[in-house]
């Protein structure tokens, strides 16, 4: 068994504890866990996203591989 830090336990247990990270005059609010640093932005919508990828070539492979299990799952093949 890995050994686990206080702060991942009570976050695992309990949930995470967020709080406002920054400015509040943009148009995403950052927000990250009190207890653990887990980030987290919620969009102008109000909808959540747990993205922080800066390299425009995984969000492309990532966009690439969410379509093909789209079309997989359509044509019901399984894996």
């Amino acid at each position: 068994m890995k050994p686990t830090e206080k702060s991942t336990l009570f976050c695992g247990i309990f949930g995470h504890n967020y709080v406002m990270t920054g400015p509040r005059h943009k148009p995403t609010t950052d927000l990250a866990c009190k207890h653990c640093g887990h980030p987290l932005k919620i969009d102008a919508n109000g909808n959540f996203s747990e993205e922080d990828f800066t390299n425009k070539e995984v969000l492309k492979v990532m966009r690439q591989l969410f379509h093909a299990k789209l079309k997989l799952a359509k044509s019901g093949i399984k894996l």
